[in-house]
């Protein structure tokens, strides 16, 4: 007796193990191929660290996805329809964002904590409209360093990677950058008659390459250690930003702000192709989207 209800017992057990596994099987099916997404969805895709893509072997959890689209929903609440981003521009996103990871990776670039947090700073310069930072991101349910590790953090290396692409290149840009420099220390042409002739920055030219009082948070940080290391009417080095080339110049400091503040003007030296040569090294690689979009 004792071993039929053995057998039993073991049948049972396997019956719900079955049905466990096909009920499993039917949530996981759902959420690649139907797109489902609601609680259950989310908790086991997360839990179980299904894999919304693959970068040349690499996972993308599904986990970022959900919370990268959490952060897309609660923006949408909060600022209307016109914010809306789907999830295809949400996953595509997450792909582009570990393909500048790899390139950063082959190229050795390392990220300094106290850049990065500049970095944070100088893209919630103007986050605090009615309270202060913290306050203004716990709207969308976010932190200080959850916006530093979501978003700070890959926008960082993706200058940082751009960066070493246009100082490794020999560009038309950066060679009128060195000429125009060139001009600027030897006395062959004012700042504000360079700016007219040179820079691509159409706000500015006219105005001498005056762009106004900046303080440190007001320039990105592969901008701002230059501009504050520079004397009054001193021409700065060349300085390689994402988009191109900058040359600087400080003509007053506001040392009575708080922060200090310094008037600056600038020459820029456009130059996008970082994008075009991403794009062709995307191509290149191996990516696979698991979600039906």
């Amino acid at each position: 007796m004792s071993f039929f209800s053995g057998s039993h017992t073991i049948r049972l057990v396997l019956l719900l193990f079955v049905i466990f596994f096909l009920g499993l099987n039917m949530v996981i099916f759902g959420i690649y191929q139907l797109g489902w997404d609601g609680p259950v969805a989310r908790g086991l895709a997360s839990g179980v660290g299904l894999p919304a893509a693959v970068v040349n072997g690499r996972f993308i959890p599904f986990q970022d996805f959900y919370e990268r689209k959490a952060f897309a929903e609660k923006i949408e609440q909060i600022e209307g329809a016109n914010s809306q981003v789907s999830d295809g521009e949400i996953l595509s996103g997450l792909v582009k964002e570990e393909l500048i990871l790899q390139l950063a990776r082959e190229n050795n670039l390392t990220v300094p904590s106290a850049l990065l947090s500049l970095h944070r700073d100088y893209l919630l310069r103007n986050f605090a409209v009615n309270g202060s930072v913290e306050e203004e991101l716990g709207r969308y349910d976010l932190t200080s360093e959850k916006f530093l590790e979501a978003f700070a953090l890959p926008d960082y290396i993706k200058a940082i990677v751009a960066i070493r692409y246009l100082s490794d290149s020999s560009s038309r840009a950066a060679t009128l950058a060195e000429g125009a420099r060139a001009e600027l220390l030897s006395g062959q042409i004012f700042f504000t008659a360079a700016a007219a002739k040179y820079s691509d920055d159409e706000e500015s030219k006219y105005l001498g390459g005056e762009i106004g009082f900046r303080a440190q948070t007001d320039l990105p940080p592969w901008e701002s250690g230059t501009v504050f290391d520079l004397e009054i009417n001193e021409i700065s080095p060349i300085v390689v930003s994402p988009d191109g080339f900058r040359i600087f110049a400080v003509t007053a400091r506001d040392e009575q702000s708080d922060p200090p503040r310094l008037q600056v003007r600038q020459i820029f030296f456009a130059d996008y192709s970082f994008g075009e040569f991403f794009a062709d090294y995307s191509s290149d690689q191996s990516v696979y989207i698991f979600r039906k979009l």
